[in-house]
């Protein structure tokens, strides 16, 4: 990668809390409107992670906008001008994407789209994506019937070490982040969509999922209240290998700044090599 200096241990990360409630050019404005707050109060950030579908949401219609878009398309161009301006690493939200089978019937736009993480280094390029695996077809939400699943880990090596990503109601399967934790995941990170009531589950399940790990997790909420009264409540937050919080937001858009200390990681993984203590010749009877 072009300008690539060597590994970093302290990695300065900034998280956009923000909410989708207007015509996607103007969510582009608004993300990069904190974007550009955090990087002159911080000008030296390593990574930006911005939360699930803050660019267009299934619920919202503006303007005759079609739901979904094709890759390499406004929204990817956006993105790595972003990386290239802050000169940062981005996890991208997410964004709905209609899948190349469908690219050459225009006239039945999409029927189904991905929900996708595109993730970009600091010269502009993509290094890959994560499309969303779980889909939410929980507590009155069906997300199946307009998306469709991922079925590969998002693991991606950027300068500033391994990153892993899933994307909301992944975070309740705790396979993902042991997956990417098993193949070198040094820091985990959650674009979501994540609303009231769970709140307090949201806390539990990004803590948990970096103390099981001993990974520091950066977990990225939208805030804000959907058409259908569901309440989006923020509470994005960083916490270190061992679930402590870092650095978060609570009730309002913006964006939060943190550190994450890969020496301080790798000496939480010392005194708990968790992963030398698995006992893998258990769980494969088990899962038998």
């Amino acid at each position: 990668m072009k300008g690539i200096t060597k590994m970093k241990n302290i990695i300065k990360v900034a998280g956009i809390q923000i909410f989708c409630n207007a015509p996607k050019r103007k969510m582009l404005e608004k993300a990069e409107k904190y974007m550009e707050q955090a990087f002159q109060n911080y000008p030296e950030i390593d990574l930006f992670v911005l939360p699930e579908q803050f660019y267009q949401m299934d619920c919202y219609e503006y303007e005759n906008e079609v739901y979904g878009e094709y890759k390499h398309g406004i929204f990817e161009e956006w993105l790595s001008q972003c990386a290239k301006k802050y000169h940062a690493n981005i996890i991208g939200g997410s964004y709905a994407v209609i899948p190349e089978e469908n690219e050459k019937t225009e006239e039945e736009v999409l029927k189904k789209v991905y929900n996708r993480c595109l993730v970009m280094n600091r010269d502009g390029e993509s290094v890959g994506h994560y499309d969303k695996i779980h889909l939410f077809d929980a507590f009155g939400v069906k997300e199946s019937d307009i998306f469709i699943p991922g079925n590969e880990l998002g693991l991606f090596q950027l300068d500033i070490g391994k990153v892993g990503v899933w994307i909301c109601y992944d975070t309740r399967f705790p396979e993902i982040a042991r997956a990417l934790r098993a193949k070198g995941a040094e820091i985990l990170c959650v674009p979501a969509a994540f609303y009231s009531p769970n709140a307090d589950q949201w806390d539990i399940i990004v803590k948990s999922s970096a103390i099981c790990n001993v990974t520091p997790v950066v977990a990225v909420n939208q805030y804000g209240t959907l058409p259908n009264g569901r309440s989006l409540f923020g509470r994005s937050r960083m916490v270190d290998a061992k679930g402590l919080i870092i650095a978060g937001m609570s009730d309002k858009e913006g964006y939060f700044i943190g550190e994450i200390d890969k020496n301080y990681t790798e000496k939480c993984r010392k005194e708990n090599p968790e992963m030398e203590n698995r006992r893998m010749d258990l769980y494969k009877t088990w899962s038998e």
